[in-house]
């Protein structure tokens, strides 16, 4: 934990060759050397991502992933300086580490406890004859845009190609929740994807507020429509995926001036389970519709009450897609040039698309800006091989007075949604630069997935902590019993 690593900085780059010191120092990559390495991103920071293989008898692999990056200490306030301290003696900390059961600090719950876990279990299983191959595969950015894990895609690919491996199984181990005695794993991750309504009305002066289409007002009435909507509530089982909410708003002023704005876009976060885009794209364009409706509706009244005549003008929806063409059609398409301030630099494309076909004006665009996480279920890629590791996982953590509090998708969002294969159909409603955003097209199989680490609390907060007891048997004992079930005596 001491050594800095903040997500989206270079102190990323210095932690990778702390820990690539720590796999070179065991002695069966002292001897083999080349199945320890570096993952260049070649992103302008050097960050990497660093991975260890231990090569057995056979081709079957189990990847243990995990991330290096912790997010930022403003939750720390004035003890940002101790934050990644864990022998803190301040009087709030005291009261909470009285049991002796925590450990404290930034990193320790998300996710270096797992990652050191996972360096444990690598450095005991080098020095066994295994059946199976080992992968261990720490990556950069996981707090931002997962940039690392993109990138990962590539490394898994190339590296089966290399050594002829088979992945039956990953595990990532984020910290877990207790539900009494419940230990929580989950057999997938949600998916996750960032919409975004583009609303182009008609600029007036404010005394003649008639005349135009305040985008503002119109983009307010569409959220309505959107925000919680149960439309876009996944469930499987017992499980529901969250309602989506928004998180970022703005019109395109950047100053004050005695006009309505002309753009004005709004972006949420939508989950999924089993909707592809294709589906939420076509639900949006129904809320929006709805929205629109609402909107003449209220302005009608509103206008009549205000002794003002509203002028009703038609409104269409574009998708992204849609937009593009008419600009290709017409020969007038920007170029896309999106860097990692997707929201703010997809705002402004989408902006410059629309100056160049004003005809098509007042209109709503519907979009999809990364990052884009797809749902990955792993009863769907091998369902006997995840039912029999269940039945496994829960005979081992009874042997500590727990059980496995089984669920079919981590809700938190992580990399375990790029160890499917990408949709293509889906990336056809992604705004995104092949080049800039990169998604590779080489991985040839979906691995399946449990996300299960240490017991923790409060990640991303200035209290984050992991358990002791957790961290040091619970979660190696759930890695090796994969091993052991999955490499040694899978059929």
């Amino acid at each position: 934990m001491q050594t800095e690593s903040l997500t989206h900085t270079d102190s990323e780059h210095d932690f990778e060759e702390e820990l690539m010191k720590i796999i070179q120092e065991m002695d069966y990559f002292k001897v083999h050397p080349q199945y320890a390495g570096f993952q260049e991103l070649h992103d302008g920071l050097s960050r990497r991502n660093v991975y260890a293989l231990i090569k057995g008898k056979e081709n079957k692999t189990l990847v243990m992933i995990n991330h290096h990056d912790v997010v930022s200490l403003d939750a720390y306030g004035h003890l940002k300086d101790m934050a990644y301290d864990s022998e803190r003696k301040d009087e709030e900390i005291l009261k909470d580490i009285e049991s002796n059961e925590w450990l404290f600090g930034r990193g320790s719950c998300d996710m270096k406890g797992g990652m050191a876990a996972e360096l444990a279990i690598l450095e005991k299983y080098s020095q066994i004859s295994m059946k199976g191959n080992l992968l261990f595969l720490s990556v950069c950015d996981e707090e931002t845009y997962s940039l690392g894990m993109r990138h990962a895609q590539t490394l898994l690919a190339e590296l089966a190609e290399m050594y002829n491996l088979e992945y039956v199984y990953a595990v990532n181990p984020e910290p877990s929740a207790h539900i009494r005695q419940g230990h929580v794993a989950s057999f997938g991750s949600i998916g996750k994807c960032l919409a975004m309504i583009h609303a182009a009305g008609i600029p007036s002066h404010i005394s003649s507020i008639e005349k135009g289409i305040n985008p503002i007002t119109l983009l307010n009435e569409i959220i309505r429509q959107i925000e919680y909507s149960e439309d876009f509530v996944d469930h499987l089982q017992k499980e529901f995926s969250t309602p989506p909410v928004f998180n970022y708003y703005r019109d395109s002023k950047d100053y004050y001036d005695y006009s309505l704005a002309h753009y004005a876009s709004a972006s949420c976060s939508i989950m999924m389970f089993q909707k592809s885009l294709a589906e939420i794209a076509s639900e949006l364009k129904r809320k929006c519709e709805k929205g629109i409706q609402y909107y003449h509706e209220r302005m009608e009244i509103k206008m009549k009450a205000c002794s003002r005549k509203y002028e009703k003008r038609k409104i269409t929806i574009y998708t992204f897609d849609e937009l593009k063409k008419i600009c290709e059609e017409n020969h007038v398409l920007p170029e896309l040039k999106l860097d990692e301030k997707f929201l703010f630099e997809g705002s402004r494309y989408i902006e410059a698309c629309l100056e160049k076909v004003p005809w098509i004006q007042p209109c709503v665009i519907i979009s999809f800006i990364p990052p884009y996480y797809p749902p990955i279920l792993s009863r769907d890629i091998n369902y006997g091989s995840t039912q029999h590791l269940a039945t496994c996982l829960d005979h081992t953590l009874r042997s500590q007075n727990l059980h496995l509090e089984k669920e079919n998708y981590f809700k938190g969002v992580s990399d375990g949604s790029y160890l499917r294969r990408f949709d293509h159909q889906d990336l056809t409603y992604l705004m995104y630069d092949e080049k800039e955003y990169y998604l590779d097209k080489r991985l040839k199989q979906d691995i399946p997935v449990v996300v299960c680490g240490p017991w923790g609390k409060d990640l991303h907060l200035r209290t984050e902590r992991v358990h002791i007891s957790g961290l040091c048997h619970t979660c190696p004992s759930i890695i090796e019993t994969m091993i052991q079930e999955l490499l040694e005596h899978e059929k």
